[in-house]
């Protein structure tokens, strides 16, 4: 009921808005897809972090993710039933790859790619 249970509820609530459903949980052919959606989101979210061309210098760029991380969280903190879940966190998931890879530097990408591909 207060802000210690709050602060202690943040990691829970964005592991249930954000990372679920598992792959390994999956239980049907939609749970499969939105597991496979979660690691493609994953994926470009860490292709953003280690092959970026700078960092965020816009302010709609901040306000997009705080105002998207705060509603996944409170989704995660809110719903219970998975499947409610997965519907309503796309418009914030969009627009967190919209900001991802606006800022995703495509050619040390392919670069990095082709120098691997290279080395075999």
């Amino acid at each position: 009921p207060g802000f210690g249970s709050f602060f202690a509820h943040i990691p829970e609530a964005l592991d249930h808005a954000v990372l679920q459903p598992y792959l390994w949980q999956a239980k049907s052919v939609s749970e499969v897809i939105a597991g496979v959606e979660v690691i493609v989101f994953l994926a470009i979210i860490v292709m953003t972090v280690f092959f970026h061309k700078g960092f965020p210098n816009k302010s709609i760029d901040w306000f997009l993710m705080s105002f998207a991380l705060s509603t996944l969280l409170f989704i995660g903190l809110v719903v219970s039933f998975s499947g409610a879940i997965v519907r309503y966190r796309a418009i914030y998931l969009m627009m967190i790859l919209v900001v991802s890879c606006q800022y995703l530097d495509h050619r040390k990408l392919l670069a990095n790619f082709k120098k691997q591909n290279n080395t075999k």
